[in-house]
């Protein structure tokens, strides 16, 4: 039984880790094609961040302390989404916008492990 828990958080952790992929290339097309201020772009990245945590704690969380694993599945993906992002980019740095990076995905993976909660 174990061992579908943690294939379904690894088939979770891809799904996001793609999906948060897909819409920043999606947003980078907008980007090329559309006069976008450059200050919307920390805030949309916040966004697909969020989506992307909340759809993998969808696809990950069952069973009890449903909240408190949506919580430690926005932090583990907010932690490999980094590692992607950086290694893609090729520049490793932790700062303020680490620490809200941080906020916004455990706040989203808890919102979706509370709601799920709920729904039992």
């Amino acid at each position: 039984m174990k061992e579908r828990s943690f294939l379904s958080y690894v088939i979770a952790m891809l799904v996001s880790l793609l999906a948060s992929v897909a819409l920043v290339f999606l947003f980078a097309i907008v980007i090329s094609n559309a006069s976008v201020s450059s200050t919307l772009i920390k805030p949309v990245n916040g966004v697909i961040k969020a989506v992307a945590a909340a759809i993998g704690a969808f696809i990950s969380v069952k069973g009890e302390k449903s909240t408190l694993k949506g919580l430690l599945f926005g932090l583990a993906y907010c932690l490999f989404s980094y590692l992607l992002f950086c290694a893609i980019g090729g520049k490793f740095d932790i700062g303020l916008q680490s620490l809200f990076d941080i906020l916004i995905c455990v706040t989203a993976g808890g919102a979706v492990g509370a709601i799920k909660a709920f729904r039992r």
